[in-house]
């Protein structure tokens, strides 16, 4: 489905550039996305135009990042899979989306088996 879309894009609707760029400006000259806000633009005009309120949740760019590294992760992609395509240097670093999988988060819950009910004044 997203290949099928880029493909899409590459054949009907990318500008004719002289550059390698997978996206590029939509205005000439027909140059790669300069920087982080270029990209939070597209974001921001695609969610309005599919009629998604960002409230007060995180939103461009990292909102994307996050979502992909989530589904990735429950898809026991491993971690070191995903913080190479994060680009993260440290899989700690990475380790921050395994809290996102709660079914596979209950697995790691142990017994209280022992424990008190009392509580101490």
């Amino acid at each position: 489905m997203v290949g099928n879309a880029i493909a899409n894009y590459l054949s009907e609707e990318r500008p004719k550039a002289n550059n390698d760029f997978l996206f590029v400006r939509q205005l000439a000259p027909f140059d790669s996305l300069s920087d982080h806000a270029s990209c939070y633009a597209v974001v921001e005009r695609v969610f309005k135009r599919a009629g998604i309120n960002k409230d007060n949740r995180i939103f461009g760019m990292h909102m994307l990042r996050h979502n992909a590294a989530s589904t990735m992760v429950k898809n026991e992609v491993p971690i070191a899979t995903i913080a190479a395509i994060l680009g993260h240097a440290n899989t700690d670093t990475t380790d921050i989306y395994i809290t996102t999988d709660e079914f596979r988060l209950k697995e790691c819950v142990l017994p209280m088996v022992g424990i008190s009910t009392e509580v101490n004044p």
